[in-house]
């Protein structure tokens, strides 16, 4: 957790400075020092007796938690959510103490664990150390129990890096954002677990996905979650809550996406009402909202231009789309299409009421004219799946036509020329 006088003596030079060395430090950023990485400075048990090592790692979070004064029930169990979380991390994305924030990173020297020491008791210096292992049995947990928090850190370290795409670096479990992880407990649990080893659920969920990937250096999530690599192992990896939203895209980026998705869905539509639709011209400049990799701050700055210059040139337009796409979805009884939530087209229907209520009406109108058509006689031809679409249908004969419009308008039996 960043002091006061470190936040000072990072803040960025903004008259002349190099926008992608800034390093914005938060005062209430950061988490507790108990829940640091721990980098032991002699051998710990390897890979081949990994509970021992998992338990090794609760154990001394453990004790740093109650140091604090945490209750030690509490401590006990959120020490064996962190270690067995970050267990899972550090193996699947080949992480070690290298790739901890230098700031959240603790060394832990023979004054706790001596793993150099050739009798296995005499390896626990720490007063307490080896009883606190010892609590972590099988009746405490169970290895089905660590293998599925293993399981969370195996997706963790990318539903983090997500969040962070999406808040440009500033957050990595916030808002509705946090759903993004939260899924991924669902999957590897259940949809209504219950957090394990007496925990409330919000406490769980912060020490699994929120501290437990807090350590890492940020760039690294942030690549996995942009990598369409990182979505093709986790789907093999049979990890789909975590792969769902991979590759993670910047918040421009995002825009310009739900405005070229839009678009592409509005073309079909527009043909109905008799609306022309330009999609290959406005989904090429939606395209170039991303810059390069985005992986610089200049990059980030242009991309957030390039979306700016899209709305600022055709925001009326894209309100008409969105007017024609409520009115499709409307006759279709679809009341919220998702497509339309994008905090970028909620903006834009905001700023321009009129226009949407044009592409509204215009679809309206388009499906009247389809209906009395339909009424007629005449059924557009559709092709599907690559079929040429055949021809519409002829008007029925006028006297056919005339009767089903009299049908449609005093009913049937006046149609046949009953009497009331």
């Amino acid at each position: 957790m960043a002091t006061l006088s470190e936040f000072y003596a990072n803040l960025p030079n903004l008259r002349n400075g190099d926008a992608d060395g800034y390093n914005i430090l938060h005062v209430a950023a950061g988490i507790p020092a108990s829940y640091y990485f721990l980098n032991f400075t002699t051998a710990v048990p390897g890979d081949n007796v990994i509970r021992a090592r998992v338990c090794l790692d609760a154990a001394v979070y453990q004790s740093r938690m109650a140091a604090t004064g945490m209750d030690a029930n509490e401590a006990k169990a959120q020490g064996i959510v962190l270690a067995a979380v970050r267990a899972g991390m550090m193996k699947s994305w080949d992480l070690n103490a290298g790739n901890a924030s230098a700031a959240q990173r603790v060394d832990i020297g023979v004054g706790v664990w001596d793993g150099a020491q050739a009798t296995p008791a005499d390896r626990y210096v720490e007063a307490g150390l080896q009883a606190r292992v010892n609590g972590y049995d099988a009746d405490y947990v169970s290895d089905a129990m660590i293998s599925s928090l293993m399981q969370i850190g195996m997706g963790v370290f990318v539903c983090c890096g997500v969040i962070m795409v999406r808040t440009e670096g500033l957050h990595h479990f916030v808002g509705e954002l946090k759903a993004i992880s939260v899924a991924l407990g669902k999957q590897v649990f259940g949809a209504r677990f219950e957090a394990p080893f007496g925990l409330d659920m919000t406490t769980f969920e912060d020490v699994a996905y929120h501290k437990a990937p807090h350590c890492w250096i940020s760039d690294l999530m942030i690549t996995a979650a942009r990598s369409n690599e990182t979505r093709v192992r986790l789907l093999a990896a049979k990890l789909a809550a975590a792969a769902v939203r991979v590759p993670a895209k910047y918040p421009a980026e995002s825009g310009a996406g739900a405005i070229s998705n839009l678009v592409k869905k509005t073309q079909t539509a527009g043909r109905l009402a008799n609306v022309a639709v330009d999609a290959d011209r406005i989904v090429a400049i939606c395209d170039a909202v991303t810059v390069g990799t985005m992986a610089t701050a200049a990059m980030r700055a242009e991309s957030t231009r390039a979306l700016a210059e899209l709305i600022e040139v055709h925001s009326s337009d894209i309100a008409i789309c969105i007017g024609l796409f409520r009115g499709i979805c409307s006759h279709a009884g679809v009341r919220d299409p998702g497509i339309l939530r994008a905090k970028c087209l909620v903006r834009i229907a905001a700023d321009d009421p009129v226009m949407v209520s044009t592409g509204v009406q215009q679809m309206e109108a388009a499906i009247r004219v389809q209906r009395e058509k339909s009424r007629r006689g005449i059924l557009r031809g559709i092709g599907l799946f690559g079929a040429d679409a055949p021809e519409d249908t002829e008007a029925l004969p006028a006297d056919e036509t005339m009767a089903q419009i009299l049908a449609a308008v005093v009913g049937r039996a006046a149609a046949a020329g009953a009497v009331p």
